[in-house]
């Protein structure tokens, strides 16, 4: 089978929906409401909230800021398997291997999924502006299903997602393409985390309105995307590497 070809153009960037709970008292949740992003030809664009009225162009990786690596923190997931885990289409297990919020924290009803697991319909439309886009965009990479789990703390707001493609060549190819897209935006700087392949994350310079600020994390293991999203006043780089360190080892756990 040949590799999927990168799209003529992107759906814009997708939008979590937040709870409503806020993350620390007398602080506002940093829930936002999907913007309009317009993109011209060059790969799908992935996981970054973009501030109200903010329009975000997907510029040539020649704007990109210097990576860096990241701290050595949390445990390390094992190198990729050419054998997927997770049944094809399985959205409950899936959803199992989703890493859970920590103790304390408050999990939230997944907006827009079904008991936390998606559909490439449910997908695109609670996450893109230009849902027809992504729909498209998602099947041409053999996008197969998604869960999601989100929950709020004293400190932060999480999203952590997987979504699942029939092969690792769709995998890797949403992967590159939403990697290319956050390096075309001048407001975030990407860092290489360093002992673990195919991952990166992206911090982004500007608070919102309430003062977050986003970091998000970005990884494929076989045929499976990691996306994570987490708003927080103040970023906490090494804790945020260690949940996605952990998010990649339990998808290769047995249940």
């Amino acid at each position: 089978m040949d590799d999927p070809q990168p799209p003529a153009s992107g759906p814009g960037y997708p939008q979590p929906s937040y709870p409503s709970g806020a993350p620390a008292p007398g602080v506002p949740s940093p829930r936002r409401g999907r913007a309009t992003v317009w993109l011209p030809a060059v790969a799908v664009v992935v996981v970054v909230l973009v501030v109200a009225g903010f329009v975000v162009v997907h510029a040539a990786t020649r704007h990109a800021k210097p990576g860096q690596s990241a701290a050595s923190t949390g445990p390390r997931p094992t190198p990729h398997d050419s054998s997927p885990l997770i049944a094809i289409g399985d959205g409950s297990a899936l959803l199992a291997h989703v890493v859970p919020p920590p103790a304390g924290a408050h999990e939230e009803i997944v907006e827009g999924a079904t008991d936390g697991v998606f559909t490439a319909d449910q997908y695109a439309n609670t996450y893109f502006d230009d849902v027809s886009t992504a729909k498209t965009e998602l099947g041409d990479y053999g996008f197969v299903t998604a869960a999601d789990r989100t929950w709020d703390t004293a400190s932060d707001v999480v999203d952590a997602g997987v979504l699942q493609f029939r092969d690792t060549n769709g995998a890797a190819g949403w992967f590159e393409d939403q990697r290319r897209a956050f390096v075309g935006d001048p407001d975030a700087a990407e860092q290489l985390i360093s002992g673990t392949p195919d991952a990166v994350r992206f911090e982004f310079a500007k608070p919102d309105a309430n003062g977050y600020r986003e970091d998000v994390l970005l990884a494929f293991q076989t045929n499976l995307v990691v996306v994570i999203f987490i708003d927080s006043a103040k970023i906490h780089r090494d804790a945020d590497v260690a949940l996605l360190r952990q998010q990649l080892v339990d998808l290769a756990k047995p249940l």
